[in-house]
């Protein structure tokens, strides 16, 4: 059955690409804060704990009306759960989750696990962008597009050529540390009202520092490097489409640590709402 949840959180890591050429931009800050998440609060908060959170595979589909009750007896709290018979729950000890494990209702319980995303850049490698595209209907105006060898090998400036920008009917959801969704490449591309947060962890930094930005607000910066792969206004980084509207899904947090409940409960959500 352990098989059965990694194989599911896994395919998720498709939407988690990356490439060799970081998007070298601030991370998100507030008006007149001069306060860089992705250098600051890493530094200033310890690590992800998902040692009480736990991964349940219900019996058949759906979600009993009397889990939650069930769950809350045992001291804990049911975070997630789907019809497709999945629940994410947290708060219990080991004792409470053995006898979770032992309800009528569940199949299998899994204790939550951690992976890290590959470093991404330097510290040293970020800076501001302030550059304006010659032609917004035209991806080879971008910056640096012509470092950009992985948009060329997959022939995107020829069907930029042809009229093929992408369209803003097509949603591609990003399963990553969040999106900077006021970057300049980003701006207008991505859906807030279908975007969300899978991480607690982030989601009290965010509204710590951050307190009138959406929950997907990137901390950490891979995911809004890997947004711009997909979809960007071509201001600074070329994209492979310049139309497609996109849905952030967080389910890793600041440090780059993604928990797998996370990573499953952001599958299902864009599976959902794509």
């Amino acid at each position: 059955m352990r098989t059965r949840f990694l194989a599911l959180a896994l395919t998720a890591l498709i939407a988690v690409g990356c490439s060799d050429q970081p998007l070298p931009t601030a991370a998100p800050t507030d008006a007149g804060s001069g306060f860089t998440p992705s250098l600051s609060i890493q530094s200033q908060f310890g690590q992800h704990d998902v040692s009480d959170q736990y991964l349940v595979l219900l019996k058949g589909k759906g979600v009993p009306s009397v889990f939650s009750d069930e769950v809350a007896r045992l001291g804990g709290t049911v975070l997630f759960s789907h019809p497709i018979g999945f629940a994410v729950v947290n708060g219990l000890s080991d004792v409470a989750a053995t006898t979770l494990g032992r309800n009528r209702h569940v199949n299998e319980i899994q204790q939550d696990e951690l992976f890290d995303l590959d470093p991404m850049y330097d510290e040293a490698s970020i800076t501001a962008v302030t550059a304006t595209p010659a032609s917004s209907t035209d991806p080879t105006t971008a910056v640096v597009f012509n470092r950009q060898w992985n948009m060329r090998a997959i022939a995107a400036d020829a069907a930029w050529a042809s009229g093929r920008l992408g369209s803003s009917a097509v949603t591609v959801a990003i399963l990553d540390t969040g999106i900077d969704y006021l970057h300049p490449d980003l701006a207008g591309r991505v859906d807030l009202s279908r975007s969300v947060s899978f991480v607690d962890f982030d989601d009290f930094l965010v509204g710590l520092f951050f307190p009138t930005r959406h929950l997907i607000t990137d901390l950490n910066f891979h995911g809004t490097h890997v947004s711009s792969i997909a979809a960007s206004n071509s201001i600074f980084f070329a994209g492979v489409t310049t139309q497609t509207t996109l849905i952030g899904v967080k389910v890793c947090d600041v440090n780059g640590s993604c928990p797998f409940s996370g990573v499953i409960s952001g599958v299902l959500h864009a599976a959902d709402n794509g």
